[in-house]
């Protein structure tokens, strides 16, 4: 059938109001023979008449669209073209389109393919629909990924005992979610800044498993008026973000970081600064490879709301920090190594809490008097902190000046230390064990000891089993409190050999069981492990025994090692 002979009005009549575009082509160079209203409405009546090439010359696909309209006229079988995404001029204004295309052949008189139906679906407002839900999707679900982050970060930083951990925990956690690696910095504001920068010291690497550990770096740093990233990030105090070509790092030479950059084809990197209150102390440095796409402005600026939410753990862990570096000051003051004394052998040990700072309220002391006797205390102020400490220490100081009085016995010297507490006010709930080791020459040696509320000595002998000196016995020492009338010293002679242990109820006591089980397994441990060095059985107890790891551990270990008769109990 000839062109002119296609009823072209009839079909016009049939498709001039249906929605989808509808066009026509025919021959081999495919002539737009007819186009309904709605495809009028796309690409106007200027094309009727006209080769595709010249009708379609505002499509940005026109090649494709005739390969197509070939292969349908060519082989006869249609073509279906979903989600085409067009862009066209109409009236000189540039459009887009998403559409369905269906291309069916026009058979002719001879039985084979003369033209191209097209009919095009216009999808536009559907698809953009769709990627709309698809966008809102992924950001719910980065939204949800990074409040998952924010709580495993909190939870993170929630159980970490100082900076370094919290941070350590952060480049952990941000890797692979936010970045390829990160690099954690710290500033040591312990050194001044000087004209080449501040002292940097690496704290955290981590690092996707196909790249290799970031190096090391400690340095008095960067150029603070350089271009580099962390510099930038220090000196502002805001996010620093870069973005450039692999073989161009930015990073000042000190760093280190060029060559593993360079390696690695990072393309975009972020400083983040770390801030606890009113300054910066580090530097979080994420860094991204191929195939992973930039750092957007969201990503940066919710790298920004991670440091800036932290702060205040950062904070809070360097506070934390300065107290424990305060209480091991106090410790290497107060809990001393104990006196050479010729007889007679000792160990001391001081094991802090796992948790809390590095010394509390417990301590353990051993010193000589003017007359040769071996005073042994160890104590237990309530508390775990840096009050309980420094109480420790006064209470340490008084109990040093009252027993060197070598004409009190351990109960007149726990009395004046109760008028002293209720006078000056200086000490909460204590509990307090004190002994004097008397050794006359040509006479028995004697233990002398009062108990202010503590758990007792144990003592062992050569021969026989285990003893707690549970005589002796008064309260515990609390200022407020009616002070006791009198504070009882209890006695006995010690044979050769014989070994007092004296702890705080660190060692015994725990929450799953009561402190008699603790004192019973102590003594057990304490028989097992008599023949031992003082040093090793302190050790051994420490070890073995199941005591409260949330509690500070004082323990003093004092074995007679002359000759002398055994002995008896008795009290005074």
């Amino acid at each position: 059938m000839a062109d002119d002979a296609v009823p072209w009005e009839m079909i016009g009549r049939a498709f001039d109001t249906a929605p989808a575009q509808v066009l026509v082509v025919t021959g081999p160079d495919h002539v737009l023979r007819y186009a309904n209203e709605a495809a009028v409405r796309i690409g106007g009546r200027r094309g009727i008449g006209g080769p595709a090439r010249t009708a379609f010359a505002d499509l940005d696909r026109i090649d494709n669209l005739i390969e197509q309209l070939d292969r349908v006229l060519d082989t006869g079988e249609p073509v279906d073209m979903r989600e085409w995404r067009l862009r066209f001029v109409v009236d000189g204004e540039p459009r887009e389109a998403v559409v369905h295309y269906s291309l069916s052949p026009l058979i002719g008189a001879a039985a084979s393919p003369v033209g191209v139906l097209m009919i095009a679906v216009d999808i536009t407002d559907e698809v953009a629909a769709r990627d709309q839900l698809r966008e809102l999707a992924e950001r719910r679900r980065i939204a949800f990924d990074r409040v998952a982050l924010l709580a495993r970060v909190a939870e993170a930083v929630s159980v970490a005992d100082d900076p370094r951990a919290e941070l350590a925990a952060l480049a952990d956690i941000a890797v692979p979610q936010l970045a390829d690696s990160c690099i954690v910095f710290t500033i040591d504001d312990t050194v001044p800044p000087g004209p080449d920068g501040t002292v940097l010291t690496t704290v955290a690497r981590t690092q996707v498993q196909s790249l290799p550990v970031p190096p090391p770096t400690q340095v008095r740093s960067v150029d603070p008026a350089g271009a580099c990233p962390v510099a930038t990030a220090i000196r502002t105090g805001v996010v620093a973000h870069w973005q450039g070509p692999p073989e161009q790092p930015p990073w000042s030479p000190e760093l280190r970081l060029d060559d593993w950059h360079r390696g690695n084809r990072v393309h975009a990197a972020v400083a983040l600064p770390l801030h606890t209150e009113s300054h910066t102390v580090g530097v979080a440095l994420f860094g991204v490879c191929a195939p992973r796409g930039p750092i957007s402005d969201d990503d940066a600026e919710f790298m920004a709301l991670l440091g800036a939410w932290l702060s205040k753990p950062l904070a809070r862990g360097r506070r934390q920090q300065r107290t424990r570096d305060v209480a091991a000051t106090l410790q290497g003051a107060m809990i001393t190594d104990p006196p050479t004394v010729p007889g007679v052998s000792l160990a001391v040990r001081y094991q802090p809490a796992q948790s809390g700072v590095a010394v509390g309220g417990d301590w353990y002391d051993a010193f000589e008097l003017p007359n040769t006797d071996l005073v042994l205390a160890v104590g237990d102020v309530a508390g775990h902190d840096i009050g309980a400490a420094a109480t420790m220490g006064q209470l340490r100081a008084a109990l040093r000046a009252i027993a060197f009085d070598d004409a009190l016995r351990p109960g007149g010297v726990l009395s004046r230390l109760d008028t002293l507490v209720d006078g000056l006010d200086i000490a909460p709930f204590t509990s307090l064990i004190l002994a004097t080791l008397e050794r006359r020459p040509g006479l028995p040696a004697r233990l002398r000891w009062s108990n202010a509320g503590h758990p007792p000595p144990l003592l062992i002998t050569p021969t026989g089993p285990p003893e707690y000196l549970t005589r002796g016995a008064g309260r515990v020492i609390m200022g407020g409190l009616p002070r006791p009338a009198h504070r009882s010293t209890a006695s006995m002679v010690v044979d050769p050999g014989a070994t007092v242990i004296m702890f705080s109820d660190g060692l015994v006591e725990n929450r799953a069981r009561s402190i008699d089980d603790g004192l019973a397994e102590l003594a057990v441990l304490a028989d097992r492990a008599r023949d031992l060095s003082v040093d090793r059985l302190s050790e051994y107890l420490l070890e073995h025994s199941s005591g409260n790891t949330d509690d500070d551990i004082a323990l003093l270990v004092a074995r007679l090692d002359e000759d002398g008769p055994a002995g008896r109990s008795e009290t005074s």
